[in-house]
């Protein structure tokens, strides 16, 4: 599964790209793209006066339906296919997808901004956010904030049964209750604010980029001050996300390379979206340095999602340079090391005689 990246490009709003694109949390298994019929059901509990879509109104962002560079894809396109299904599984013949992995670094080039808040939550719970949530639960059980605690680590629940659950409102809304009650008694707390900036990212009533953003600034002053840097590094890839959707792109690099200064290999995405933003601004070179990064360390398929995404428009003729580039380099690595084995699969073609005398006196042959 590849899905064409969101562009602000686009005729329209953010808000209206995130109702139509939901994943749900399993227990278990993994992420699943929801269909036409999970869409509606979603969007109905969630958004007032809200009105059914049917399918032919929703945004064609699968992989069968893109057009590929020759450079990239030929007559591989099913090849390819497989490949990036082997990192998902078909539940039914109904566009529901269910996602293997969980790990937010396993997804590579199929991660798609619709599934930050389930990946961040089993971070939180199970993976390279673990031990920064540990430091925030001791001091504040040091700091004798026990029932502040305790509170904030039922309303992460509640938003885990939401993300579960989604067309369930009250769930949600029992998890903004329950961050706020924990903040008013224990401001410090990175992990509640960033939790609220997802929720009011989220297509629902709530949804507010501004508050989202006031969140996330908040979310990354205390992860700051707490030492919690990887957390930070979370933090700063979701403000750069949010500038990006305000088209302020200056603002928006400013803050991802903050979020690489803190790691540089927690979420390959941020060199992706470096790379996105700077093809934005029509900086080629800056643009195909972080994709060849993540392309080179992380996943190869980044050549196809960018080749995708509109906002690599203005860069056109230089990303597909770079595809040649990329091209060719594979096919040398191929040739030598067929050519240690003594085997070579050049040919010469349309070659005259002058063409062939030439080559055969330069080659000792008589």
């Amino acid at each position: 599964m590849l899905l064409k990246p969101y562009s602000t490009s686009w005729k329209i709003t953010y808000l209206e790209f995130l109702m139509q694109s939901y994943f749900l949390k399993l227990p278990e298994m993994g992420p699943k793209k929801v269909n036409i019929k999970g869409i509606n059901k979603i969007n109905e509990a969630n958004l007032k006066g809200y009105k059914s879509i049917e399918e032919d109104q929703l945004i064609n962002r699968n992989f069968e339906a893109m057009k590929f560079s020759k450079t990239l894809i030929n007559s591989e396109s099913e090849h390819a296919k497989r490949l990036l299904q082997n990192r998902t599984t078909e539940e039914d013949d109904d566009n529901e997808i269910v996602i293997q992995k969980y790990n937010m670094n396993d997804y590579g080039a199929i991660f798609t901004i619709e599934l930050f808040d389930i990946l961040w939550l089993y971070e939180v719970k199970n993976g390279d956010l673990t031990e920064d949530l540990d430091i925030i639960k001791d001091t504040m059980t040091f700091g004798e904030h026990n029932k502040e605690l305790t509170t904030f680590e039922e309303a992460l629940e509640f938003f885990g049964n939401y993300l579960e659950n989604p067309a369930k409102k009250e769930l949600l809304e029992k998890a903004i209750e329950g961050l706020n009650k924990s903040l008013e008694g224990y401001k410090e707390n990175p992990f509640a604010y960033f939790c609220l900036g997802l929720i009011y990212h989220r297509p629902t009533d709530n949804y507010d980029l501004v508050k989202a953003e006031e969140c996330f600034l908040n979310a990354e002053k205390h992860a700051v001050d707490n030492e919690n840097k990887i957390f930070a590094a979370y933090i700063e890839f979701m403000l750069g996300w949010i500038y990006y959707i305000r088209g302020d792109i200056d603002k928006a690099i400013k803050v991802t390379l903050k979020s690489l200064s803190k790691d540089e290999i927690i979420l390959s995405e941020t060199y992706y979206n470096l790379a996105k933003y700077y093809a934005i601004k029509k900086d080629a070179v800056n643009s195909i340095k972080y994709l060849d990064i993540i392309v080179m360390n992380a996943d190869n398929f980044y050549t196809l999602k960018a080749d995708i995404d509109d906002d690599f428009a203005s860069i056109r003729d230089e990303l597909e340079k770079y595809f040649v580039h990329l091209r060719d380099d594979a096919r040398k690595a191929v040739d030598n090391a067929l050519n240690e084995y003594g085997i070579s699969l050049k040919v010469n073609i349309d070659v005259n005689d002058n063409d062939i005398s030439e080559q055969s006196n330069d080659e000792g042959i008589e």
